[in-house]
C-alpha cells in the first residue's frame, strides 16, 4: 500500500518492488503533489527542485500504470488523476473519523471552535467572518492551532476572537466536544486556491461526525468546499451574499446531515476491506 506524497524515492522502490515480486500495489491519494507544474514548497524557482519533481512525476506515472486498486480522498483527485495518469479501479473513500456524535445539547451558539494552522489567506477568511459574526451574534470564536507571530497580531483588534495557541490532539477534541459550533476556514486568493484545490482537510470529517453546529467559508474552488456546498449547502458561505446564512446556522441546534456512512470508521474500513479483497 502506497500513501501518495512526495517523495520520489517512494514511488521508485514501491514501482521496482512490485515488478521484481510481483506484488500488487494499493495507492492511496490525497494530494495532488506528484501533478503539480510548480514549486509547491517555496512559490520560486529552483532547478534542484524541478529534478526532483520531475522524477517523482515519472515514478508516479509507473505506479499508477501497474497498480491495482487506487483509492482518492474527493472526486476531484480522482477525475484529476484520471486524466493525467493511466490509472485503474479507481475509487473514492473519504478520510475516517473516530469520533461520536456529541452528548452535549446546544441551546445557543456562544462557543465556536477553529482548530487547525491558520495561514495567511485562511486568517484573512477567518477575520472577515469574525466581523460578520459581530454582527449577529456574541458569540466568540476560540482558536487552535500553530499561527505566525507577526500574524497573531491581526487577532488583537477582533474581540470577538480568541487566540489559544498550539494544543495536543487530545486537548483539542476535548475542546470541540465542549464548544457549540465548529468552524472551518479556506483562503480565496488565486495563489490559495491553487496549491489547495484537491485538498478535503481531515477536519471536515471530525467536525460533521460530531453533528454540532457547523460554519464553513472558503472558494467553492477548493474540493474540501465543495464537500460542504453538496451535503451541507445551508452552512457553507462562498461569498459575501451568503452570510445571510449565518441568521440559520446561529438558530440551529445540531447539523442538519448525517455523515455515518461516509466517515465513519467503520464505514471506511469496510468499504476500503471491500475493494482490496477483489484484487
Amino acid at each position: 500500500i502506497l500513501w501518495g506524497n512526495n517523495i520520489p524515492f517512494l514511488y521508485e522502490y514501491v514501482y521496482k518492488l512490485s515488478k521484481k515480486l510481483n506484488v500488487p500495489i494499493i495507492t492511496i491519494t490525497c494530494e495532488d503533489y506528484p501533478l503539480k507544474n510548480y514549486n509547491y514548497m517555496t512559490f520560486r524557482k529552483n532547478i534542484f527542485f524541478s529534478i526532483i519533481q520531475r522524477k517523482l512525476k515519472k515514478y508516479c506515472q509507473k505506479v499508477y500504470s501497474i497498480s491495482k486498486l487506487n483509492i482518492f480522498t474527493n472526486e476531484e483527485l480522482l477525475n484529476l488523476y484520471s486524466s493525467k495518469t493511466s490509472c485503474n479501479n479507481n475509487h473514492v473513500i473519504y478520510f475516517g473519523s473516530s469520533l461520536l456524535p456529541s452528548k452535549n445539547s446546544v441551546s445557543k451558539i456562544e462557543n465556536i471552535f477553529y482548530g487547525g494552522n491558520l495561514y495567511e489567506d485562511r486568517l484573512d477568511s477567518l477575520l472577515k467572518l469574525a466581523d460578520e459574526i459581530k454582527k449577529k451574534s456574541s458569540a466568540v470564536i476560540n482558536i487552535y492551532g500553530n499561527l505566525d507571530p507577526v500574524l497573531a497580531q491581526k487577532l488583537s483588534s477582533k474581540t470577538n476572537v480568541k487566540y489559544h495557541g498550539y494544543v495536543s490532539y487530545e486537548t483539542l477534541i476535548e475542546h470541540m466536544y465542549n464548544s457549540d459550533c465548529l468552524l472551518h476556514i479556506e483562503g480565496f486568493s488565486k495563489k490559495y486556491v491553487n496549491d489547495c484545490r484537491y485538498a478535503l482537510s481531515t477536519k471536515i470529517s471530525d467536525y460533521l461526525m460530531l453533528q454540532k453546529p457547523v460554519i464553513v467559508y472558503g472558494s467553492e474552488e477548493i474540493s474540501g468546499i465543495k464537500f460542504c456546498v453538496k451535503n451541507i449547502e445551508k452552512n457553507t458561505i462562498i461569498s459575501d451574499v451568503d452570510f445571510v446564512k449565518l441568521d440559520y446556522i446561529f438558530q440551529t441546534t445540531k447539523l442538519d446531515f448525517n455523515p455515518t456512512n461516509l466517515f465513519s470508521l467503520e464505514a471506511v474500513s469496510e468499504k476500503f476491506c471491500n475493494l482490496a479483497s477483489k484484487i
